[in-house]
């Protein structure tokens, strides 16, 4: 019965456009949600689970005070996903409940979505290297933005220490407080990294381009029962016309291993000179769907 169970709720979660599928490569595995618009659910690392299902990943268009459109939120209106697809070393694959798909050498999941007034293309790029998330915008009219997060993940709890280059060049370092609402970095950066002690391990985010913070800039949340959830908040005209297009927002997400936190900066140091050599194809402006 509890088989049967299982089986007619998944069906009903296909029927219904409410699922989830994995992308595997080298030592990533990333849990994909169609529910939130094709965003992260769960990212792993080497069997760590850096990133859990605790919140909202993505990209967040705001567009009044509290008016949030994106993955899971709705209160400034939804994101309409217009199309999404998704290869797999070179080969087109559909995404499905519960679907596993193991990349060899790249998985790469585009989608076109519309936020209020702005039109994005995001792509997420899967390599045995690193996760890179590429995005850029056009709008179709006038766009008010109150804020713009370009990325969004709910990193660990767990995580105990955070570190950042700055984009003056120095370097920066702290310890999770343990209370609830704390925010720490506040800086724009050229990369910053989330570690957990006890596992050793840690992930890293890398901007190839320093993006131009806005309010919090890049940012960490602390919300103990939850995550330590990072916000690149970016600064964005308050009102962009129609025919605005967008710079492109790029990050790389690389794990790491580190033996304790007193060994980081040096490791965090010699990761980002690796991922600097990552090429990394830019994204065309977007083109306005006819």
């Amino acid at each position: 019965m509890k088989k049967l169970i299982l089986a007619l709720a998944l069906l009903s979660s296909a029927l219904l456009g409410a699922f989830e599928y994995r992308i595997v490569c080298g030592k990533y595995d990333v849990t994909i949600t169609e529910t939130y618009k094709h965003t992260i659910r769960i990212f792993k690392y080497d069997g760590y689970t850096v990133g859990p299902r605790t919140g909202y990943y993505g990209t967040i268009v705001v567009n009044k005070s509290g008016g949030y459109i994106g993955a899971g939120h709705k209160e400034g209106g939804v994101e309409k996903v217009l199309s999404a697809r998704l290869t797999v070393d070179g080969k087109a694959a559909t995404p499905a409940a519960n679907a596993v798909f193991n990349a060899r050498q790249s998985a790469v999941l585009e989608k076109i979505s519309r936020f209020d007034n702005a039109i994005f293309n995001i792509r997420l790029i899967f390599s045995p290297e690193a996760v890179i998330e590429q995005k850029r915008f056009v709008t179709v009219a006038d766009q008010k933005f109150h804020s713009f997060y370009s990325h969004q993940y709910c990193w660990d709890s767990k995580t105990t220490h955070w570190f950042a280059l700055d984009d003056a060049g120095k370097q920066l370092a702290g310890k999770f407080s343990g209370k609830r609402g704390a925010w720490h970095c506040n800086k724009s950066v050229k990369y910053i990294a989330q570690y957990n002690a006890d596992k050793k391990s840690g992930i890293m985010m890398y901007y190839p381009q320093i993006i131009p913070g806005a309010l919090r800039r890049s940012t960490i949340w602390e919300i103990p029962k939850s995550y330590n959830k990072y916000y690149m908040i970016t600064k964005v005209p308050k009102v962009c016309p129609a025919g605005f297009n967008s710079p492109e927002y790029t990050v790389v997400l690389r794990g790491f291993a580190a033996d304790s936190p007193e060994n980081c900066p040096a490791v965090l140091a010699a990761e980002a000179e690796k991922v600097a050599k990552i090429k990394i194809e830019p994204m065309a402006k977007v083109e306005i769907p006819k």
